[in-house]
């Protein structure tokens, strides 16, 4: 079974978005020292979550360009 690119990009929008929204919620209504953006505890916290999406977001982007430039 082969996952398409675009599913791999929806994927790392829905995962993105959440992530972002888990992050600022944490930070606004939880009040959360770990979810203020780009301190200590963000980077041992957040940032590999936020990694993690970015590399779907460009393994799905490469793939669907790849498949319009054929």
């Amino acid at each position: 079974m082969r996952i398409s690119p675009r599913s791999i990009l929806n994927m790392a929008f829905i995962g993105l978005s959440t992530v972002a929204t888990l992050n600022v919620y944490g930070h606004l209504v939880l009040q959360q020292p770990a979810a203020e953006l780009f301190s200590h505890q963000w980077w041992s916290t957040w940032a590999p979550s936020y990694m993690v999406w970015f590399i779907f977001l460009v393994v799905g982007c490469h793939g669907v360009l790849r498949r319009q430039s054929r």
